[in-house]
């Protein structure tokens, strides 16, 4: 015990030595940091040249004696052995040997020397540091000495406050560089991540690349087989055209077969006493034909007023205009699928003043000629078949008498309506256009949505009473059910629109197959335009929230204020311009099916009653007159036309439109000269539009108004001016058709009745100019005074061969008068046959002989001088308003 207690002593005594030797270092380094600061603080009072060496010379004191320590240290460790460690004891002197295992020694030691090392390596920076600060000193003190100034102290704690401030300052920035440091970070995995995106879109753009370039070459195989393709068409085209022509000639010789027939019947059934037959189907049916067509003209006639129409056809059909404000391409615009859209989708007042000019100045001049002809020649075959003119044949297939009056009672009923409709559309107008739209006048029929202004459906976005409320319009549905469109007569889409346009068509198919078991004259509508009064009933009764609500179409079954009022309005727009057949059907079926509410609201979807009603008018067709066909559908109420259902149907939407107008200075219009100079400047109808008789206008007209006996205020046009054509027409009118003429025409058109009136009357002249010479003429004495010879007076006076002679002589002098009398008679035989039934009376010849007949001459002069009215003075585009 005692060798292991002296063992641990010693090794106690060695590191406190060890630890004595490092205090004496810190010792040490202080004593020179305190001697430096004297040294600064001392220099200036007692100007010692170098007080810095003797601090070296301490510091090369303390360096010495380290390194001596440091070698005893080393050189005891030498001397002890590997196991046995002597020592010497305090007390009794007396020599101790204690066995220590070397290895635990050595480790020892050798851990002490790392860490006295370490502590030596420090002491030695900080030697170097001082060095450094000392050398600092001496060139400050050598500067200063070499400018003559005395060495002053350093302050050291104005460095250290001064090393503070730098330290935070370090620290703030070590803080600041860390955040940075971290927020590139976070933008180094960004942009990782951008990369990782840009990688993927360079791979897409590759691909992108890889597929343009295929495209590129599908591109120029599609080009070359659009070569192909343009030459197939061109070759299509004129096997198109071949085709084409082919069916026109079927067409032709269909029509002129059919025009034979028409021309045959009407020529047999002249010769019936078609009045008197029993049956009154039969009677009606000869009744049709002969007082329909225009078979009673001559063969070129007849032929003529065909082909004329066919060419007016044509003419309409291929018009062409240019777009607006093109200067140089194609002038491809047709009315039905171009310039109607534009009329009804355009906002440009101008625009819309182009296209109508236009369109008007691509047919107008090209019809007018060929129209004036065509009236000419109805207007003949008209008093041929005993009417004033082709208006009055046209008006007997109504088959009323007061039928003008009644269309006038009509007219006047609707007035009204109309009135509070146009007053609320111009002030709407007015606030599209703004000035060009007078407050109190008419409105330019170009800005109305249609060509012709029949139609203001195209205004209804700008005159809707209710924006907020939704359109019927079941377009959405339709492609959302996946419905199928119909095929019949056009090509239809999935839209609201082609939707009514099939009802309208199945209601004219539904129509053909109910009157199809009648004879063939039967097989057509009780009057012109019922087709639409039906299809027109049909398309109001499925335009309705409630017919769509119950097909599965329309969702919302409300029918509120103001989705009423819009549809009323939608509705108005189309239809108060219309004559009101359509209204007078509906009315009738909605009163069948046991309809309550409004008539708007009205739908005869699944009513058997309303069915078996219209199939029972349908199949009429038009065997008998469309009164009884009326008179059946109202059950008795009714049998004219009556605009009581009209005014009815948009009660609602007067009552509102009167409401609106409240504020607005006049309901209707007022035509003032300011109207009638505004078209003054266009060019004479014989450039620009279709004329009539005497140039009836277009462009250069002024309004007149007529007050009738109804009180209606009908607005007409008629020329200011007197043209030269008008002239020409006059001397047309006053030429005189010589007798022989007239017993021409009369022979081609009434031969079966004038060559027995011939027979007659001839017989008759004879015998009068005979009796005449036998009773007061002496033959033989009338000779002699003319110098005859005896041989031909003595055998005039021995026979009855003289009297014969002079008979003959005297026919033919009078032939003009027996001409006379022979047409005279004609006429009187065809008016007293056709009271009896076997023909239709014409006119007075008088009139009929009167008619012009335009000559060769007069021809060639109204084609020049229109044409250098046309080429002079014929407006590129129309005058501004």
């Amino acid at each position: 015990m005692s060798r292991q207690r002296a063992s641990a002593l010693s090794i106690g005594t060695l590191i406190l030595t060890c630890k004595q030797d490092e205090l004496s270092y810190y010792e040490a380094i202080a004593q020179i940091l305190e001697t430096a600061k004297r040294v600064q603080r001392i220099a200036p009072q007692h100007g010692r040249t170098s007080p810095v060496v003797s601090v070296s010379g301490s510091l090369m004191n303390i360096r010495d004696r380290d390194s001596e320590s440091v070698v005893s240290i080393q050189s005891g460790s030498r001397r002890v052995t590997p196991s046995v460690l002597t020592t010497r004891a305090p007390r009794a002197g007396k020599r101790i040997e204690l066995t220590i295992d070397s290895s635990l020694t050595y480790r020892f030691i050798e851990e002490w020397l790392k860490i006295t090392d370490a502590t030596m390596e420090q002491i030695r920076l900080k030697m170097t540091t001082i060095k450094s600060q000392i050398r600092k000193v001496k060139l400050q003190l050598q500067h200063r000495k070499e400018l003559g100034e005395a060495l002053r102290a350093v302050d050291f704690e104005q460095l250290n406050i001064e090393n503070q401030v730098c330290i935070r300052e370090i620290d703030e920035k070590n803080r600041y560089l860390l955040e940075m440091k971290r927020i590139v970070g976070r933008y180094n995995i960004a942009l990782t991540k951008h990369k990782e995106k840009l990688g993927n879109l360079m791979s897409i753009m590759n691909e992108v690349r890889n597929k343009i370039a295929f495209k590129k070459q599908e591109i120029m195989k599609l080009q070359l087989e659009k070569v192909a393709m343009k030459v197939e068409i061109k070759k299509t085209e004129e096997q198109l055209k071949s085709v084409m022509a082919l069916m026109d000639d079927f067409e032709v010789d269909e029509q002129t077969l059919k025009l034979k027939f028409e021309r045959a019947s009407w020529r047999k059934a002249i010769t019936f006493a078609w009045s008197r037959i029993p049956d009154p189907l039969a009677r009606r049916e000869l009744k049709m034909i002969v007082t329909k067509g225009r078979s009673s003209l001559t063969d070129d006639k007849f032929n003529e007023i065909h082909h004329l129409i066919a060419e007016m056809k044509e003419i309409y059909i291929k018009a062409r205009v240019c777009p607006y404000k093109q200067t140089d391409g194609e002038c491809n615009l047709n009315l039905d699928h171009d310039i109607n859209k534009i009329m009804a989708q355009s906002k440009d007042y101008d625009e819309l003043l182009y296209y109508w000019h236009a369109w008007h100045e691509a047919t107008g001049p090209q019809l007018q000629n060929k129209y004036l002809r065509y009236v000419q020649l109805a207007n003949r075959a008209a008093k041929l078949n005993g009417f004033a003119d082709a208006g009055d044949q046209m008006r007997e297939l109504f088959e009323d008498e007061n039928f003008q009056e009644n269309i006038a009672e009509v007219m006047s009923a609707i007035s009204p309506l109309y009135k509070n409709l146009f007053t609320y559309v111009r002030s709407k107008l007015i606030e599209r256009y703004g000035d060009r739209i007078r407050e109190d006048g008419p409105l330019p029929a170009h800005v109305l949505g249609n060509m012709w202004a029949q139609n203001w459906e195209g205004l209804f976005e700008l005159v809707q009473p209710f924006p907020a409320s939704r359109k019927l319009d079941v377009t959405v549905d339709i492609m959302i059910q996946n419905i199928t469109p119909m095929r019949i007569k056009q090509c239809t889409r999935d839209t609201m629109e082609d939707l009514l346009s099939t009802h309208y068509e199945m209601a004219h198919l539904q129509y053909y197959l109910q009157y199809k078991d009648h004879p063939l004259l039967f097989r057509n509508e009780a009057m012109p335009g019922f087709y639409e009064a039906v299809s027109d009933a049909i398309g109001l009764s499925i335009f309705t929230p409630q017919h769509l609500h119950k097909i599965g179409l329309h969702n919302n079954l409300t029918d509120d204020y103001d989705s009423s009022i819009n549809f009323l309005m939608l509705m108005a727009l189309r239809k108060v311009t219309y004559m009101p057949f359509a209204y007078l059907v509906d009315q009738s079926l909605c009163e069948i099916s046991g309809h309550t509410g409004e008539l708007h609201t009205c739908d005869i979807y699944r009513s058997r009653e309303a069915g078996r009603l219209l199939s029972d008018v349908l199949s009429m067709g038009s065997s008998k007159p469309w009164q009884d066909v009326i008179r059946q559908m109202t059950r008795g109420k009714v049998n004219r036309i009556d605009a009581g259902a009209m005014l009815k149907y948009f009660e609602p939407l007067n009552a509102w439109l009167k409401r609106q107008n409240r504020m607005q200075p006049v309901i209707g219009w007022i035509t003032n000269r300011d109207d009638r100079e505004r078209y003054r400047r266009y060019k004479t109808a014989s450039c620009n539009s279709l004329g009539l008789v005497n140039n009836v206008l277009a462009y250069q007209k002024s309004l007149r108004q007529d007050v009738i006996k109804n009180g209606i205020t009908l607005a007409h046009y008629s020329d200011t001016k007197q043209s030269s054509e008008g002239d020409c027409q006059k001397s047309q009118t006053e030429q005189k058709v010589s007798v022989f003429q007239k017993m021409k025409q009369m022979t081609k058109d009434y031969w079966h009745v004038l060559i027995p009136v011939h027979i007659i009357t001839s017989i008759g002249w004879v015998a009068i100019f005979y009796i005449a010479i036998r009773n007061g003429m002496d033959i033989a004495q009338l000779l002699e005074y003319m110098n005859f010879s005896e041989k031909y007076i003595d055998l005039v006076r021995n026979s009855s061969a003289g009297s014969w002679a002079i008979t003959y002589a005297l026919y033919k002098i009078f032939t003009p008068l027996r001409y006379t009398v022979t047409v005279g008679g004609t006429t009187m035989a065809i008016r007293y046959l056709s009271k009896l039934g076997y023909g239709k009376a014409p006119s007075l010849f008088k009139r009929q002989s009167a008619e012009p007949v335009q000559s060769n001459k007069c021809a060639a002069e109204h084609k020049t001088k229109f044409k250098a009215e046309c080429k002079t003075d014929r407006h590129t585009e129309p005058p501004k308003p």
